[in-house]
């Protein structure tokens, strides 16, 4: 984090990410984009990612595995809502139980996700 606040790289947001990708309207004042994402959801993102990406103005992403919210090692459900009225961290869905999706037909991926 400190590495990328030093060499002046732009953190985007999923919202922004969207826009560069689909609509291809990058940020102009910015010229070093990166997006930082966490995955499932673990507790360490709170309590170690958290405070460096406050300290050195990191925009991340924290796919959740829902199901997995309140429980031992993960996430929870008051540390997400601290991050997320933070302009620091966004949450995205991981699923609901982090299952191979591929293994799944169409309906068991759709409830999945």
């Amino acid at each position: 984090m400190k590495y990328l606040h030093e060499q002046d790289y732009y953190t985007v947001t999923p919202a922004e990410a969207y826009k560069i990708l689909a609509q291809n309207k990058v940020p102009k004042k910015h010229k070093k984009l990166v997006m930082v994402t966490f995955d499932d959801g673990y507790e360490n993102n709170y309590t170690a990612a958290y405070p460096l990406l406050k300290k050195y103005h990191i925009h991340a992403t924290i796919g959740l595995i829902t199901s997995k919210v309140d429980t031992q090692g993960m996430l929870t459900l008051k540390q997400v809502k601290e991050m997320k009225k933070s302009k620091w961290v966004s949450f995205v869905s991981h699923t609901q139980n982090h299952q191979e999706l591929n293994r799944l037909d169409e309906a068991g991926q759709r409830e999945e996700m």
